[in-house]
């Protein structure tokens, strides 16, 4: 069942690798920044399988995704899974009793979910290779975690044939983002991992711009994960252009002490942002 994907979506994450318990909200545009290994990616994912459960396996989704059972998904503490699992979107519960026992959840605030991984521009490289090495080798070739879940995310919403493999990355990129997103339904989840990957300042600038229109014509939610304040910034200006309202936006940082920890960072409505955590120690670094 799809529920209204107007009202406010909160969401509450406990047990899922780095994570102990965190809570957040969504708003049509939402950015995940900090150092790496916070756990970024992880909640990010965790909100994907979640809603994605609804009309698929856990278990299948979960190797998929990790290459693993939820027994390497569960928080460990000294070497032990910590079950249950929960993430919690609005009222409803993907849960996580043991690796072979879930609960699908049974409501979702999106249509349908999409993801963008890190590796997506060498997973479509490999992916035009495959048929050739199977044919020549007559052997299966094992695929590499999330490789499978994006390829059928991309080519559910593929319209057209795109020939990218010859482009250059950052270009080739745009071609991964745009052919998908002009395919995606309406309220639709999509998370784009890393959007900053293989761009300069001036081209993640555009790219943000690019990702805030789509996101506003097709009315979906994004998330993305970064580890630049470009992307944040570009979206400050919008808001100070009145071209974006502060409240379809949400940013988090991330940091681990030792699980993950988020901390909003505001954004005004004229345009203004509250420094980042690091500003600071990026600064001391550098000067």
């Amino acid at each position: 069942m799809v529920i209204d994907r107007e009202k406010e979506i909160m969401v509450r994450v406990t047990n899922w690798r780095c994570i102990e318990d965190v809570e957040l909200e969504l708003a049509k545009l939402n950015i995940f920044i900090g150092k790496n290994s916070t756990g970024k990616s992880s909640l990010a994912y965790a909100i994907y399988l979640a809603s994605k459960s609804r009309t698929a396996d856990p278990r299948s989704l979960v190797s998929q995704l990790y290459g693993c059972d939820f027994n390497f998904v569960a928080r460990l503490v000294e070497s032990n899974p910590q079950f249950p699992i929960s993430v919690k979107i609005n009222d409803s519960e993907f849960l996580v009793k043991g690796a072979e026992e879930t609960i699908r959840l049974p409501n979702s605030p999106w249509t349908d979910e999409f993801l963008l991984p890190s590796r997506r521009i060498a997973y479509i490289q490999l992916a035009t290779t495959l048929p050739w090495v199977i044919k020549e080798t007559n052997e299966a070739v094992p695929l590499p975690p999330s490789l499978s879940l994006f390829i059928l995310d991309y080519t559910r919403a593929l319209i057209g044939k795109m020939h990218i493999t010859s482009a250059s990355d950052g270009v080739a990129d745009l071609s991964i983002f745009f052919s998908m997103t002009q395919g995606v339904p309406e309220k639709s989840l999509v998370v784009i991992e890393e959007l900053e990957i293989h761009k300069n300042p001036i081209s993640i600038i555009e790219f943000t711009k690019d990702i805030v229109e789509v996101t506003k014509n097709k009315k979906i939610t994004t998330i993305m994960t970064t580890h630049s304040d470009v992307p944040l910034t570009t979206m400050a200006k919008l808001v100070k252009d009145k071209k974006l309202s502060a409240d379809d936006v949400r940013i988090y940082y991330f940091k681990r002490d030792p699980w993950t920890k988020l901390s909003s960072i505001k954004l005004f409505d004229d345009g203004t942002l509250e420094s980042l955590p690091d500003t600071e120690e990026v600064i001391t670094r550098l000067f």
